[in-house]
């Protein structure tokens, strides 16, 4: 078929795309106002970053339609055969669709963004906050008002609150120091409660046992805080302990086993 007999079909824009402009400009515009009322100043940097990453979204869609509303294109209705070597190569705007590739890769690297940034906000990889607290060998053993103790200071059958010397307000460090009847030797637990984290904070002196007071988990503080009853699923911590040289009491290390809510 003769180059004479290839027709060329001039397509003016879309009206159709010029809307879809429209609203994707509207969306970047709203995206960018929102995230500048919610995040700017705010410490959520990721969630800045997510609703940036939109924006630019949104702008390059507006682009990609604004482009394609805004100039015709011509297609040809006939197959036109294949040039020889001696005829110049067809310009099919090759500039033109560079850009285009361009344009669509920022639009899918902003869509990439969107996806993946949600994981960001996140937060940063867990950190050993529960599985390791003030306690060291020793680390004295002082009440709520900053008093040391010795074992003699605590009543049989009773129980007090007790804090790190080191890190008094920390409070993945707080334990529950109790002297069972009949006992002269102390014993300290975690104050976490393993089912839901509330302070452990009842003792029933004649059943030697620690009591959580949010939903009732009862640990046995004769025998290593094992539980008797109630949603916790695991002990309580325990805390070993020693006297130092003033005769005063100190940790042995820390607690035997991770403090705090847990699974299974």
């Amino acid at each position: 078929m003769d180059e004479e007999q290839n027709v060329f079909e001039t397509r003016p824009p879309r009206r159709g795309y010029a809307g879809g402009a429209v609203v994707a400009l509207a969306v970047a515009i709203g995206a960018t106002v929102w995230a500048y009322v919610e995040y700017v100043g705010a410490a959520r940097v990721s969630l800045l970053a997510l609703a940036l990453a939109a924006v630019c979204f949104g702008v390059a869609f507006t682009i990609l339609l604004a482009f394609r509303s805004a100039f015709a294109f011509s297609t040809v209705q006939a197959p036109r055969p294949t040039p020889t070597p001696t005829e110049a190569p067809i310009d099919f705007g090759v500039g033109a669709r560079r850009g285009f590739v361009a344009l669509l890769g920022t639009a899918a690297a902003s869509l990439i963004a969107i996806v993946l940034l949600p994981l960001r906000s996140l937060g940063g990889a867990p950190r050993p906050t529960l599985h390791a607290t003030a306690w060291r060998r020793g680390v004295r053993l002082l009440t709520v008002d900053g008093a040391p103790l010795r074992p003699q200071d605590l009543a049989p059958g009773s129980a007090t609150p007790v804090v790190a010397s080191t890190a008094p307000d920390d409070a993945n460090s707080i334990a529950v120091l109790v002297r069972l009847r009949g006992s002269p030797t102390p014993r300290a637990y975690s104050r976490i409660c393993t089912h839901s984290g509330c302070a452990v904070s009842m003792f029933r002196t004649a059943e030697s046992q620690l009591v959580c007071p949010c939903h009732y988990s009862v640990f046995d503080a004769a025998n290593g805080g094992e539980i008797l009853s109630g949603p916790a699923s695991q002990a309580l911590p325990e805390l070993p302990l020693t006297v130092d040289a003033d005769g005063f009491l100190v940790a042995d290390g820390d607690f035997d086993r991770p403090i705090g809510p847990r699974c299974g």
